[in-house]
């Protein structure tokens, strides 16, 4: 399981790699957070766009 401090530095970074259009480190990030225990719904909402 994934500490507070590192799942919101985790999404922030996921969602600025959306917002840059790094498609490759997205990947990374999305697959990082599947493998923290990160609910997917969770990372999508909060990461994708709406940190």
């Amino acid at each position: 399981m994934v500490s507070e401090e590192n799942r919101t530095e985790l999404l922030k970074k996921i969602h600025d790699s959306v917002v840059e259009f790094e498609e490759e480190t997205s990947v990374k990030l999305c697959t990082e957070a599947l493998n923290e225990g990160i609910d997917p719904y969770d990372a999508h909402g909060n990461g994708g766009g709406i940190v």
